[in-house]
């Protein structure tokens, strides 16, 4: 199947995204097929009101369109990143630098099998990641990852783990699910690693087509974002403010402000009890 789908307005189309899919063997085998951007990576299109969209299909045939909230953030690594396997064990033609070329078609396999993955520098440097893609390879299903775990780190020695989970077996290719965590620190590294694959016993290495981390840019050298972590009132009539993640401390006695930056802020910080009641906030 392939096609692409557009959104229309005063009668002029506008793409948004493609859809690109292998035959899938006949009637009754179904697939869901993602859309993406022209660069390979996963496709969003905002909708409001009461809107035409449209799809064009070049091939092939389709039942339905199906939207789903789009996660936050954006795939934060690309091809020119600074990628590392966790062994040089697999073919010179599905090394490591294919599971982030933007190309469902080809994959990365590692015949290490167990405890497979890489280690990429994004160049875009620091972010937040809050969810991982993970897009099936062309064939044996039992080389798919069962399990997967995202790390980062902010020295490229020392690895903290953000997130881990299961990744459920499924007989259709180039499948790609997309899986959310809770995420609020920043890193410049992320290390990837799929300990175990859908059948260990029959297959005979670890294979995955494309790997997306989500994210947004933190816009510094990665750490903790910025967050109030207590607000507590004392028995004197003070007020105690905590917070994490640096930044500057700012107070308005406004909501729509102006924000004034509160000098030599840090936390905590112990409010005295005469002060007039103020909104607060913490910029980054």
């Amino acid at each position: 199947m392939k096609g692409a789908f557009a959104t229309v307005a005063s009668g002029s189309p506008t793409v948004v995204g493609s859809f690109d899919y292998p035959a899938t063997g006949g009637w009754g085998n179904n697939a869901l097929v993602p859309m993406r951007n022209a660069d390979g990576s996963l496709a969003t299109v905002s909708l409001s009101g009461q809107q035409t969209v449209r799809y064009n299909a070049s091939n092939g045939d389709y039942d339905f369109l199906l939207f789903t909230p789009a996660i936050a953030g954006k795939n934060v690594l690309s091809k020119d990143d600074t990628i590392v396997p966790t062994s040089a064990n697999s073919p010179g033609a599905e090394g490591v630098a294919k599971v982030i070329d933007g190309d469902t078609k080809t994959k990365y396999l590692n015949f290490d099998k167990l405890n497979t993955g890489f280690t990429v520098t994004p160049k875009s440097g620091a972010s937040v990641v809050t969810a991982i893609s993970l897009t099936t390879a062309n064939d044996a299903p039992p080389r798919d990852p069962a399990t997967w775990t995202v790390l980062g780190s902010n020295n490229g020695t020392d690895y903290e783990v953000i997130a881990t989970g299961p990744l459920a077996a499924h007989p259709a290719r180039f499948r790609t699910e997309t899986l959310a965590f809770s995420n609020t620190k920043a890193y410049t590294s992320y290390r990837v690693l799929f300990p175990t694959v859908v059948d260990a016993g029959a297959a005979n290495s670890m294979q995955i087509a494309e790997v997306a981390l989500i994210g947004t840019a933190s816009g510094g050298g990665g750490g903790d974002a910025p967050r109030f972590t207590g607000i507590k009132a004392n028995a004197d009539g003070t007020i105690t403010i905590t917070w994490t993640g640096g930044g500057t401390l700012q107070s308005a006695t406004a909501l729509s402000g102006p924000w004034t930056d509160v000098a030599g802020a840090t936390s905590p910080l112990t409010v005295p009890a005469n002060q007039a009641a103020q909104f607060a906030r913490i910029r980054k």
